[in-house]
């Protein structure tokens, strides 16, 4: 299983991964793309991306097969919300691709459309285009 979130503001690694050892109860791997030296056989492993525009980071955490009972999607980002005092958003649906969640440290959860612009350069720039909140 895996999640991917769009995060505001900067939170240390440390931090992240006993959030997600929270999550999930398993050791967790953080470290940022590109980074070779990790530890590749924790349960639980966490791929931080820089990005510009309305969100920071970006994360792609892959659960093994071996987490029984592994937490929702919905669930985990407002964890996450909640315990690093952020917005975080993710995605509602594969289709159409700006169709997000977003979830805030309250735990109140709102519909978004999130546009990443169309560019070459890195970062990534994702846009938050609208909100409704459900």
């Amino acid at each position: 299983m895996s999640y991917g979130f769009w995060l505001r503001g900067h939170p240390e690694r440390e931090q992240l991964a006993e959030v997600l050892a929270e999550l999930t109860g398993n050791e967790v791997d953080v470290g940022d793309d590109g980074e070779d030296d990790r530890n590749w056989g924790a349960p639980v492993s966490c791929t931080i991306t820089p990005l510009a525009g309305d969100f920071d980071w970006h994360l792609d955490v892959y659960l093994s097969i071996t987490i029984t009972d592994p937490p929702s999607e919905s669930d985990a980002a407002a964890l996450l919300a909640q315990s690093l005092d952020t917005v975080v958003a993710y995605k509602a649906m594969p289709l159409p691709p700006s169709d997000f969640w977003l979830v805030g440290p309250d735990g109140v959860r709102t519909r978004a459309r999130i546009y990443d612009e169309d560019s070459d350069d890195l970062p990534a720039v994702y846009r938050i285009d609208a909100v409704e909140l459900d």
